[in-house]
């Protein structure tokens, strides 16, 4: 038999004779796919030469001959037809006995000390770092511990000679069998075993005692075992042997540990088992409120709405707001198109307002807080800062869809930390004031209805035949509540609580109002407490140059106007006018001649700013008129007097002057 056959018939006898072990599989110390891949297609010589090379990889005997330990290689062979010497049955050769071809690969018994490596690196399979994440798997490791192999002496495949191939698996083997016992101590340490590792970790730091990561180990387990004199020892211990053998000085980690332990520092203590956030919901939380009735007139700012927060962006969601004056319908939009859009947001739709029953502005802390507890967070998992709620907040929206739907934002420092991470997600707002930040993505205006519109409002509640009867008192309501839902909506309330009453009695009680300061009986239909809300947000000066100008019965204020009734100058007048049309308490349009711009008060804010407290005093005004010269005040107050008298009005209370 020639050596090619020797070959396959050595597997055949080991595999016939009952007395050889069986041989289990396991991986390979060569690659069997590689030796596949040379082998394969070549004639029975090459197979022969290469056989003799692979015995010089194990010191030059044949494998047959080595303990059951060594590696037994087998060759792939497939015998072809040599060049020029045709194979019988259509160019396949077949075996001499009918047998299939012999396709042998590398095989090995496992050495000892490979599989404690390999058990070592399935018990710490979870990195000390990530025990928190595994709590389970580590309590359940800790009430039922794996049984431990006994350690296995003397280096990787000791007892095979070695070729140049197998001594550097061995240095391999060796290498991979510290990473997985360090591995392995170190998690025991985790989970708090230090008094089960003192006797393994002490001879394992005599065995090598210029080890740093075994004493470093040792001196930890000893100290949570309450010996710090004898940590402190294997201490003195090391650094002699480093200094004895090696000429070095401890490492700056062993150092440190040195010190922690000297100062008995908390952070040596055993961790503290965390437990995960888990976020377990039935069904996701959908906090918007109800759509209510119909909305009428509001169709183009739908449409304009949802096409806004269908826009997705590449790296933000979107951010869509709604401004109007007070009562003109930016809540009741708002949750009619959260309604409507909230399909694609599966994951959680959000609402919260953002002032309280007072009008204060609430706390954005306070609204995270709400938010994560809606999501399931534990009470105890909240964090106490805004900071830290709001990275938490975005970590749990960064792969989610979420609508967020905030009702009455004043600031934008209340909106940008309730703003979710996921393009996704999308935020729909509602602002008392004009908002500006880079992240808003789109604002949509709400206005008054027009007269007809404002008249199907009303029909829709009252019904036909109610407005048909007195269709001209109707009208003159629509006009006499600037046309704004809010107010619509409270007066036709009136009328259905008052059946009995026509549509003109409704009328001529707010004419009166909106004539002068009346009883306060109607305040509902003025919208003051909205208009109340709103004033109370803005700054002193503001509030002061409010209550003056609503006063009067002026169609248009005029920067020049309203500075000589304000008797401020003119260039810190339109800075108040203009803060009033941020707050959407009046409105700005193109003026003529001279003045590039004039502004309007509608007639029910106008009749809610008469309403106001009246001992509030004007002297508000005094910061501003300490930035005037000294003879502007009294100019302006001379001019103030004459505007008065031109437009021949007298104020309740006269404006102060410095």
């Amino acid at each position: 038999m020639d050596a090619g056959d020797g070959a396959c018939g050595g597997n055949q006898s080991a595999r016939s004779d009952g007395s050889a072990p069986a041989r289990r599989r396991t991986d390979a110390v060569g690659s069997q796919t590689a030796h596949r891949a040379q082998f394969a297609g070549r004639p029975v010589e090459h197979c022969r030469q290469n056989r003799q090379n692979h015995r010089g990889a194990l010191g030059g005997q044949p494998p047959g001959e080595r303990h059951h330990h060594s590696a037994d290689l087998h060759l792939p062979i497939k015998e072809t037809a040599a060049p020029g010497h045709p194979a019988p049955h259509g160019g396949r050769r077949r075996h001499p006995r009918g047998r299939r071809p012999a396709h042998l690969s590398l095989r090995v018994r496992a050495h000892p000390r490979l599989r404690h490596a390999r058990h070592h690196a399935v018990r710490a399979a979870v990195r000390p770092g990530q025990a928190g994440a595994g709590g389970r798997r580590h309590e359940r490791r800790r009430r039922d511990p794996l049984p431990r192999p006994a350690p296995v002496a003397g280096p990787a495949l000791v007892d095979v000679g070695h070729g140049p191939v197998l001594r550097a698996e061995g240095l391999r083997l060796e290498e991979m069998y510290k990473n997985a016992l360090e591995r392995r101590i170190e998690a025991d340490l985790h989970l708090g075993r230090h008094h089960e590792l003192l006797g393994e970790l002490t001879r394992l730091a005599a065995e090598q005692p210029t080890h740093e990561g075994f004493q470093a180990k040792l001196m930890l387990a000893l100290h949570r075992a309450g010996r710090r004199s004898e940590a402190l020892k294997v201490y003195q211990r090391t650094r002699s042997a480093l200094a004895r053998e090696l000429g070095l000085d401890p490492s700056n980690d062993l150092e440190q540990l040195h010190r922690a332990v000297l100062a008995a520092d908390e952070s040596l203590a055993l961790p503290r088992q965390r437990t995960p956030v888990r976020i377990s919901r039935t069904r996701p939380p959908r906090q918007l409120p109800p759509e209510g009735t119909a909305l009428v007139g509001r169709q183009p700012q739908v449409a304009a709405l949802l096409s806004a927060l269908s826009a997705r962006q590449h790296h933000a969601p979107p951010v869509v707001v709604i401004t109007g004056p007070p009562g003109s319908g930016k809540s009741a939009l708002c949750k009619q198109v959260g309604h409507r859009a909230n399909g694609p947001y599966t994951d959680a739709q959000l609402y919260a307002r953002l002032v309280d029953a007072q009008g204060r502005p609430a706390d954005p802390r306070d609204v995270l807080a709400e938010f994560l507890r809606a999501l399931d967070v534990p009470e105890d998992r909240i964090p106490a800062t805004r900071s830290e709620r709001c990275r938490l907040f975005r970590t749990w929206t960064a792969d989610r869809r979420v609508l967020v739907t905030l009702d009455d934002v004043v600031r934008t420092d209340q909106l940008l930390p309730l703003v979710p991470a996921s393009p996704d997600c999308a935020v729909l707002v509602t602002a008392r004031r004009q908002l500006y930040a880079p992240e808003i993505t789109a604002t949509v205006e709400v206005g008054p209805l027009t007269a007809e519109e404002g008249l199907r409002l009303l029909t829709n509640v009252l019904g036909k035949h109610r407005i048909s009867q007195d269709e001209a008192a109707a009208r003159e309501l629509v006009r006499l509540c600037d046309g704004l839902p809010a107010a619509l909506q409270a007066a036709a309330a009136r009328l259905q609580l008052r059946p009995h009453w026509p549509i003109s009695k409704l009328v001529k009680g707010l004419r009166g109002e909106t004539a002068g300061p009346g009883n306060g009986g109607n305040q509902d239909l003025v919208l003051y407490s909205r208009v109340e809300r709103s004033y109370r947000l803005t700054s002193p000066a503001v509030q002061s140059a409010f209550r003056v100008l609503t006063r009067f019965e002026v169609d248009a204020f005029t920067p020049r106007r309203a500075a000589r009734l304000l008797r401020i100058s003119e260039v810190q007048t339109e800075a108040l006018l203009d803060e009033l049309v941020e707050f959407q308490l009046m409105t700005a349009e193109p003026g003529e001649g001279d003045d590039l711009l004039q502004y309007r008060f509608l007639p029910s804010v106008r009749a809610a700013g008469r309403r106001l407290p009246a001992d509030e005093p004007d002297e508000l005004l005094s910061p501003v008129y300490q930035t005037v010269p000294a003879t502007v005040p009294a100019t302006c107050a001379a001019i103030g007097d004459a505007c008065v008298s031109e437009l021949g009005a007298q104020p309740e209370r006269a404006p102060v002057s410095s």
